[in-house]
């Protein structure tokens, strides 16, 4: 995972999760929490993917304002 400059303008945490199951997932929630860099939490971001087939690969970006952001951690990964 790395953080870019998105498409708003904004930083975002940018991965790839791929389904590895045999099922559609409808949602899936990629969750992230973000730190300064005395490791205080500063801030929180997510993303959300819809219609992931089985063996698809899903480029997802997750777009934060808050300042300061030193480093992040993922938090939760979701898939309904």
């Amino acid at each position: 995972m790395d953080v870019i400059s998105g498409a708003n303008g904004f930083p975002a945490i940018v991965g790839i999760a791929t389904n590895t199951g045999n099922a559609l997932v409808r949602d899936a929630f990629v969750k992230f929490n973000l730190y300064d860099a005395q490791g205080n939490i500063v801030g929180n971001t997510i993303a959300h993917g819809q219609n992931i087939g089985p063996s698809e690969r899903w480029r997802f970006e997750a777009p934060f304002v808050a300042r300061n952001v030193q480093s992040f951690k993922l938090t939760e990964i979701s898939a309904y």
